[in-house]
């Protein structure tokens, strides 16, 4: 009806039957609503997500959030629907909050002490003694980094004496017994390693995967101490599968930063606002947010709003049960749901950047990232309060409504 709204596309296509199927597309950042006036007898609304089918007023009714899309299937005949009964929501109080990890806490180790063919190297980045490591042994750079191996040319080189290959050793601080609990350490390729904590060997044989299939946990509880813990991989002689990455670890307790680094403590309760303020600054799982209802009579549906999302997508759940999925705004699902006491629960599900980084680059890179963001790093360990990490989690408390068609 007017001048188009900036950054919407408009993509349309002829069907047989004479129907037209209209797709609008936001590539802004900004809410756009307008009307589509359209030659036809009637329309449809398709859901591209749940693939749900609804008629649709003439003229189009254009609501597209950030980054949003709606697709339309116009009819030359039809009648125009009637509109449907309007719902009053009334807004409920949730009641009895509770707040929970879905998996361990995790601290990511990326500095240790290194050493490879007569060279020693005391708190290093992974990255750069990785590149030592292969550079040391004949190459000019690491093989698997962002390199590709032409037929067989980088295994055929796999034939190093006994005494090649290195051994990095990586320490963490633990500050109170508690955070020992259930503790865990993961690391990739463990098979290839000789691996201890404190002087005793991990025993890796019946590690699980974790975040990758190559990438192996397994319990080391029995093997912690208070205060000063002490990891050493060794791997001889050199194989080419070898490449030095961070070591992980995971369990019940909370990082907190430290002069260097970070160093694990009790667990904390965990609330509302950034899981990295939490505790949980390498957390790379997901968070329930659930709190009880009271639905009143002569209600029939529920409607949640989050408001904002600091999360890759969000699960709404209904008595436990998936209700609807959020992954763009407006972050709001409307739903069925019978009058009475309901337990409405939200899942914040973060990405993997806070696990595998880059934590050092001074761009602060956001939404991109490249083999090279990695090699931005301080010569030795940073304080954990320099660390460039994400905010992650539900910062307040969804809403909830109630609703009731007059």
């Amino acid at each position: 009806d007017r001048e188009p709204a900036c950054c919407v596309g408009v993509s349309e296509r002829f069907l047989p039957g004479g129907e037209r199927v209209l797709f609008f597309a936001n590539t802004g950042l900004t809410p756009v609503r307008a009307k589509a006036t359209v030659e036809a007898g009637s329309a449809e609304l398709w859901d591209t997500v749940t693939g749900k089918i609804t008629p649709a007023p003439l003229p189009l009714d254009i609501d597209l959030a950030p980054a949003g899309s709606q697709l339309f299937v116009v009819k030359p005949s039809g009648a125009t629907p009637a509109a449907a009964p309007p719902v009053r929501f009334t807004r409920l109080e949730p009641l009895n909050w509770k707040i929970a990890a879905d998996s361990p806490n995790v601290l990511v180790l990326d500095y240790c002490d290194f050493t490879t063919a007569g060279i020693d190297l005391r708190d290093v980045n992974t990255w750069r003694a990785n590149w030592v490591l292969w550079q040391a042994h004949g190459f000019e750079r690491p093989a698997w980094d962002n390199a590709v191996q032409f037929k067989t040319r980088i295994f055929d080189q796999n034939r190093f004496p006994p005494d090649s290959g290195f051994t990095a050793t990586f320490r963490f601080t633990v500050a109170d017994a508690a955070a020992m609990h259930g503790l865990e350490l993961a690391l990739e390729e463990p098979g290839l390693y000789h691996i201890t904590l404190n002087g005793q060997e991990v025993d890796f044989r019946n590690a699980a995967a974790w975040m990758d299939p190559h990438i192996r946990t397994a319990p080391v509880e029995k093997l912690a101490k208070p205060g000063e813990n002490v990891i050493q991989v060794t791997g001889r002689p050199f194989d080419v599968r070898m490449e030095l990455e961070n070591v992980y670890l995971r369990g019940n307790f909370a990082v907190v930063p430290s002069s260097k680094g970070f160093k694990v403590a009790a667990p904390s309760r965990l609330d509302f606002g950034s899981w990295a303020k939490q505790g949980r600054p390498f957390d790379g799982g997901s968070t329930l947010y659930e709190s009880e209802i009271e639905a009143p009579a002569g209600a029939g549906m529920l409607r949640v709003e989050l408001g904002k999302l600091d999360g890759s997508v969000a699960e709404v759940l209904l008595d436990g049960k998936r209700a609807a999925v959020l992954g763009w705004p407006p972050y709001s699902a409307e739903f069925a749901a019978s009058s009475g006491r309901h337990t409405v629960g939200v899942r914040v599900v973060s990405t993997p950047r806070n696990v595998f980084g880059p934590f050092h680059n001074r761009m602060k890179l956001r939404m991109r990232a490249w083999p090279a963001a990695w090699a931005d790093f301080p010569e030795h360990q940073p304080p954990g309060s320099q660390y460039d990490v994400l905010d992650y989690g539900l910062m307040a408390p969804f809403e909830v409504s109630a609703g009731e068609r007059k």
